[in-house]
């Protein structure tokens, strides 16, 4: 939702299609449901509906909505998408407010305006609503001349509007004398710097007076994380570790005396406490496997809640630890790898936990379970890269960072029924808020970075001609070559959401294919023959398949069920789509024909558990599971369709031997001709290696500095890698008061 930024336009009444809306109330309804807008959302609905078919610019909206304000495209998108939920309008299929391809939004609907009843008797009454003055917009040739004497469009959209002259009058700044003015409004949260030391400043947590802020820093060098507090107000912080370790994610005891935070030297890593200004510290929690994320303190300061796994193999869970006995107890119960329960966060009454269930897919959902244990609630489904939560001073909702219309924002998410609303906290790349427990007071990590496309040499190990092959100032990644190396296909933010975009292999002529107006759009593959290109998007909430044609047209959705489906690449022949698909707690690769629409001919390949795979110009199958290292290998043919072409049964692969790629990193491997390439982390970051069939080594072909993602892209000859890069990353801590 937009920051409410401004007033909220004092206008009359009128209708969109089924809805009343009512300006000056923020308000809009109709019989079964009602809902009440932030002021900027109403304004830029007021705007849309002030010549109904037109359609305006981003930029028209962008200056007359947010004039004073200096706000990005994401924004806009996010106002847009906020009024499409609460209209109960589709994107695909708009009966209320429609996105036109590189020209911007337009209303659809009819617009009438709703006489007053004490006017209905008025020699100045509106028209009837079903005659064509209260229906039509300004006459082209209207606009015409008040454009030739240079009066501005918004100004002649008021003036050619004469049904709608007081709906346009209270967003142009048309003067009315008498006229009632808008109701108050609360302002928006802002925000101030708080640190802006080199480096990454991450982390944060605020003291239960609000006073002072413990966090973790990398220091003037960038080279390691210690712990450092800080008095709200001062211009220094104070060092608290100085240790090769990282430390990181402090954590304050309720009576603000004594900061936990994960010590971590590993193997395996510890939780320890230290005095809040300084002290000798002591180790009270190992985890031989590490921690999930974040932990937290009960408000009573008897037990720690933290995450973390028992076994390799299994997932991480959530673990009640008693201070006073030392004993542990699972809260949440084990699964297989592929769903792991992170971030705890005791509520400020300590009688519920709050976490996050992450999946493989990628989505996550946020969870709470009674703090004594008990049966767990999902609170809300399917968020995209939650970037940290806290709950607010009352417990009533949760502040959380999600990644959505193209940026890190704040989302107040409501614990009783799900429902999700803006912060009303201006800024973008918001990362790990931190709320005071006693005051109204919020910090949170202000993370930015780019992240672009860059082109690797292979056979050099020392990368002496890497080169950017995709940059732009927002988010380049996920790229993939065509079969002839001439373009490529790749995910951006640069039109303010994540969408799918091709450009040429020196990335010029960049062209979006799609316009979803905010979901994930991820891992595009060219068909074999470069005519298509297969992707996974979720517009509904799951991960679904997509296949559109390389020039933007012919877009159509794969229609697999109500499960996430995890896109692997195209069959050598370009028949088949493999992809992913979760079943009774297990991943399981299948196959469909990507011009079944309907999903029903959908074929299972594997049995034994898969989750990222391709073929291979051997005639065999390789494949990655969640849950374990390594790779498996089965025969095609044991893939083959009987004559009276009924699905074969899956098979179970035998281990190709191989210790990579490792547990959990499914996503850092890939087929290219007779190789098969692995991303292998060391001590100097990442490394593209190939594994040799005879000796069982690997041998180093390049490195990947700044490597963001593990999806690689590799041309037919294996000449060229393109990998995501993460660049220009810089991280400070924001501060904001009056927050509740």
């Amino acid at each position: 939702m937009p920051p409410p930024s401004g007033k909220s336009p004092a206008v009359a009444p009128f209708r969109l299609g089924d809805w009343r809306i009512e300006p000056r109330l923020n308000r809009i309804s109709r019989p079964d449901a009602t809902h009440q807008l932030e002021p900027k959302l109403m304004d830029l609905l007021v705007a849309l509906a002030s010549q109904p078919g037109e359609v305006f610019t981003r930029e028209e909206l962008l200056d007359h909505v947010w004039p004073d304000v200096v706000v990005g495209e994401e924004v806009l998108t996010r106002g847009i998408s906020e009024l499409r939920r609460l209209l109960g309008d589709d994107p695909r299929t708009p009966r209320y407010i429609e996105t036109i391809r590189k020209g911007g939004y337009r209303t659809v609907a009819v617009v009438e305006p709703i006489e007053p009843a004490s006017t209905a008797t008025s020699p100045r009454a509106a028209p009837d609503a079903a005659s064509p003055a209260a229906r039509s917009a300004s006459p082209p040739e209207a606009w015409d001349r008040q454009a030739q004497v240079g009066i501005p469009r918004w100004a002649a959209v008021a003036a050619a509007t004469a049904a709608l002259v007081a709906v346009a009058a209270g967003l142009y700044g048309i003067h009315r004398s008498g006229q009632e003015q808008a109701a108050e409004e609360v302002e928006p949260f802002r925000s101030r710097p708080l640190t802006a030391y080199p480096g990454n400043e991450v982390t944060p947590a605020l003291s239960p007076d609000g006073r002072l802020v413990a966090f973790s820093w990398n220091g003037p060098q960038g080279d390691n994380y210690d712990l450092y507090v800080l008095q709200i107000g001062a211009a220094s912080a104070l060092r608290l570790t100085d240790h090769p370790a990282v430390d990181i994610h402090p954590v304050w005891s309720p009576d603000g005396s004594t900061i936990a935070y994960i010590h971590d030297e590993g193997p395996g890593a510890e939780i320890r406490t230290l005095p809040a200004l300084g002290g000798p510290s002591r180790s009270i929690i190992r985890a031989p496997l590490g921690f999930g994320g974040g932990f937290s303190w009960s408000p009573d300061g008897s037990r720690i809640v933290y995450a973390t796994r028992t076994r390799a193999d299994r997932s991480t869970q959530l673990f009640l630890h008693d201070l006073a006995t030392g004993e542990a107890r699972a809260l949440t119960p084990q699964a297989p790898l592929g769903r792991d329960d992170l971030e705890p966060e005791f509520s400020p009454d300590g009688a519920t936990i709050a976490f996050l269930r992450d999946h493989a897919s990628g989505l996550e959902d946020l969870w709470v379970v009674p703090g004594d244990g008990g049966e767990a609630r999902c609170v809300r489904k399917d968020l995209l890269y939650v970037m940290g939560f806290d709950w607010t001073r009352t417990g009533e909702d949760l502040i959380c960072s999600a990644f959505h219309e193209g940026s890190f924002s704040l989302w107040r998410v409501r614990l009783s029924d799900g429902r999700v609303s803006w912060a009303s906290v201006i800024g973008d790349w918001i990362h790990t808020p931190a709320v005071a427990r006693h005051v109204d007071r919020l910090v949170y990590h202000h993370y930015r970075h780019e992240r672009n496309i860059w082109r690797a040499g292979l056979g050099d190990p020392d990368l002496a001609d890497a080169a950017p092959a995709v940059v732009s100032s927002h988010w380049d990644s996920d790229p993939s070559l065509s079969p002839d190396g001439r373009h490529i296909a790749f995910t951006s933010t640069r039109s303010g959401t994540l969408e799918l975009w091709v450009c040429r292999r020196d990335g010029s002529r960049p062209n979006r294919l799609t316009e979803f107006d905010g979901c994930l759009v991820a891992r595009p593959r060219w068909s074999p023959d470069g005519t298509r290109i297969a992707f996974q998007a979720n517009p509904e909430g799951i991960h679904e398949l997509h296949v559109v044609e390389s020039d933007g047209g012919g877009l159509r959705r794969l229609l697999l069920g109500s499960a996430n489906a995890l896109l692997s690449d195209w069959s050598l022949d370009g028949r088949w789509l493999y992809f992913a698909r979760e079943s009774d707690d297990q991943w399981d690769i299948w196959r469909v024909d990507p011009s079944d629409s309907s999903g029903t001919g959908a074929i299972p390949v594997t049995a034994d558990g898969g989750i990222r795979g391709y073929e291979h110009i051997d005639g065999s199958f390789y494949y990655a599971k969640p849950d374990c290292a390594g790779l498996w290998r089965l025969p095609l043919s044991a893939l083959a369709l009987p004559e009276e072409d009924v699905p074969a049964h899956p098979a179970g692969g035998s281990l190709y031997e191989s210790e990579f790629p490792g547990l959990g990193e499914w996503n850092g491997w890939a087929v290219c001709g007779a190789h098969v390439m692995l991303i292998i982390e060391d001590q100097q970051g990442a490394l593209l290696a190939r594994r040799d069939p005879e000796s069982g080594e690997h041998v180093a072909i390049a490195r990947l500095p700044g490597l963001g993602a593990s999806t690689i892209a590799l041309d037919r000859e294996c000449s060229t890698c393109l990998y995501t890069r993460v660049e220009k990353a810089v991280g400070d801590l924001m501060l904001v008061e009056g927050f509740h």
